[in-house]
């Protein structure tokens, strides 16, 4: 008898499973349950941003709110924690001008800390 492998794919929005045929994501796409999803996570972005924008006023709330969007892009695309050691070093060598990059200081202890109990400089 031979194992047949079905090929699924990921809805990041509904996080769920779908079967990776074009008809069956065509339909998975028209669902209520994608749609409902698609409307809250465009209203929580627009919520995020506001809120990111409002706080993003002082240099030190600048460098807070990079730090927590690095660690949340690390943590929303399922990326190693471990990467935060070398992916600032980088991103200061690739934009030295940025006055705000140059003082972030994040590395993999700071970055899980900063995604399990929230970044403190914000409730300063």
């Amino acid at each position: 008898m031979k194992s047949l492998k079905r090929v699924t794919s990921y809805c990041i929005v509904c996080h769920s499973f779908e079967t990776n045929g074009k008809r069956d994501l065509e339909k998975h796409a028209v669902t209520q349950k994608h749609v409902n999803a698609i409307l809250e996570a465009k209203k929580n972005k627009k919520e995020q941003d506001a809120l990111l924008d409002y706080l993003s006023s002082t240099e030190d709330v600048k460098i807070a709110a990079a730090v927590t969007r690095l660690c949340l892009l690390i943590a929303e695309k399922n990326l190693a924690i471990c990467l935060a050691d070398w992916l600032i070093p980088v991103l200061k060598k690739c934009f030295p001008d940025s006055d705000v990059l140059t003082k972030v200081f994040l590395g993999r202890t700071n970055c899980a800390n900063v995604l399990r109990n929230g970044n403190p400089s914000f409730s300063k």
